[in-house]
């Protein structure tokens, strides 16, 4: 028979077991937690260490990148922004070449543009107009540098039109004519050329230049003026003389339509050269040379030659001094050797020499007036 104090004692017991299993799981719940935490920690800890290793990675590979290359553009025989009539040569200054892998260029074009290889670091610009020329330089890590300059080309003629637009031209009175200049490059120098003519005049014309040179002449035109006589325009005919060290005497004339050479009688063939012999040092001699123009004009000039530092070039058997030698002949015994005149080669064991022009190698200049 179980007493009331069997049955609390009883139930007692029940609840110490309940206490030890309930505290177990507990317990079991809390090392589950614990180890979860600690699993995430590493897994964040991993993830920051690869982040990590990422970013030095690239910042070694950035830093280790070469710098992009330095260089100067310039313009040879070009001032600023001013225009040229001839090429243009873009002059490329690089201090360190070190890391260049290329170097091109390309006209007037901002994107998609055809690049072309810089020789020697010149380019040569030939284009007429406004050039802007872009260079860039590309580094061994493929790091690009790039510069612009504009070059100014002005190699056409600029336009002329006659102003009155007639190529006869009529009138009672003095008349003025003039040639209007256009350029759409560097611009003209003038922009109106004019003349006044108060006698009737044939055959004119007028010149424009622009601000590099570039001329351009109108067509021809004729002025008349009613009661007045023709003025012939061609100028009074002139020349001038020079000589060479060799003395070939050289002539420029001016105005010489009918006749321009070394003939007194003013006719014949025209010419302007003429070779001067001389043989002694000091001698001289003196060369005249004649003009005349389609109207009948004459004049003349002279140039007195004198020769100094004279000497024996090439010397013969019979030592006669020579200007030139025409051939050596490797046989002495050739046929071409012993037939020719013992004043025109010289001989040897070994061959022979053959000369022309007799007389001495002398210097040429004008001769000074005192």
């Amino acid at each position: 028979m179980h007493t009331n104090e069997d049955y609390e004692n009883s139930i007692e017991e029940e609840n110490d077991y309940s206490d030890f299993y309930n505290t177990g799981e507990e317990e079991v719940v809390k090392d589950n937690k614990g180890n979860n935490k600690k699993t995430k920690a590493i897994i964040i800890i991993v993830i920051l260490a690869v982040i990590l290793i990422a970013l030095i990675v690239v910042l070694i590979f950035v830093f280790k990148k070469k710098h992009p290359v330095e260089f100067d553009l310039a313009l040879e025989n070009v001032t600023g922004d001013a225009w040229s009539k001839n090429n243009v040569t873009i002059n490329v200054t690089i201090p360190d070449e070190t890391n260049l892998k290329s170097l091109k260029y390309t006209i007037n074009c901002d994107k998609n543009c055809d690049y072309a290889n810089i020789t020697d670091k010149k380019v040569i610009i030939s284009n007429n107009g406004t050039s802007n020329v872009t260079v860039i330089a590309t580094n061994v890590d493929n790091v690009e540098s790039k510069k612009n300059i504009t070059v100014k080309i002005d190699n056409i003629s600029p336009q002329v039109t006659l102003s009155p637009n007639n190529t006869n031209i009529k009138s009672k009175d003095p008349v003025t004519v003039c040639a209007v200049c256009s350029d759409n490059e560097s611009g003209c120098k003038e922009e109106r050329v004019c003349k006044e003519y108060s006698k009737t005049s044939k055959d004119q014309t007028l010149t424009v230049e622009d601000n590099v040179g570039n001329k351009a002449t109108s067509n021809k035109f004729t002025v008349t003026i009613e009661g007045s006589t023709p003025v012939s325009q061609e100028g009074d005919p002139s020349c001038t003389l020079s000589v060479n060290k060799s003395g070939l005497v050289t002539a420029t004339p001016k105005n010489a339509t009918s006749y321009y050479g070394f003939s007194s009688s003013y006719s014949g063939t025209s010419g302007k050269t003429k070779q001067v012999s001389l043989n002694k040092n000091g001698e001289t001699t003196t060369v005249n040379y004649y003009v005349k123009n389609s109207d009948g004009k004459k004049a003349s000039c002279s140039i007195t030659v004198t020769v100094s530092n004279c000497y024996c070039k090439y010397r013969a058997d019979d030592y006669t001094c020579y200007k030139t030698k025409t051939k050596t002949v490797d046989n002495p015994k050739s046929s071409e050797c012993v037939n020719a005149s013992e004043h025109v080669a010289r001989h040897t064991n070994a061959n022979c020499e053959l000369f022309k022009d007799e007389g001495m190698t002398c210097e040429y200049s004008k001769k000074s007036a005192k």
